[in-house]
């Protein structure tokens, strides 16, 4: 249908194995995260322990406890997807990967 709008983005050459790579742990970072998320009220501690002191806020007002590896990490996991997927876009630029537009 001519001016519907519907195009996408295809690579002029095929993916460097990295950039395929990186693709793969954007998607992986996304699915643990979601599911850690998800599922912290039935695996994280409601109170500090020795080895669970790490606070993370989440919405509602509850707090919970977690190892401080875990909680970095789910207080860092956006940073870590944005970031990966800056770096799938500049390993194509490097490996000349361009995007052209399609109907």
């Amino acid at each position: 249908m001519p001016g519907s709008g519907r195009h996408r983005w295809e690579p002029t050459k095929p993916l460097p194995l990295l950039a395929i790579v990186v693709l793969v742990f954007i998607f992986v970072d996304f699915v643990v995260s979601w599911l850690m998320t998800l599922t912290i009220d039935r695996w994280a501690r409601q109170f500090p322990t020795p080895g669970h002191w790490y606070q993370l806020h989440m919405m509602g007002s509850r707090t919970y406890y977690l190892s401080p590896s875990v909680g970095w990490y789910l207080d860092n996991e956006l940073w870590i997807y944005f970031g990966a997927f800056v770096l799938f876009f500049v390993i194509s630029f490097l490996y000349g990967v361009r995007w052209k537009r399609v109907r």
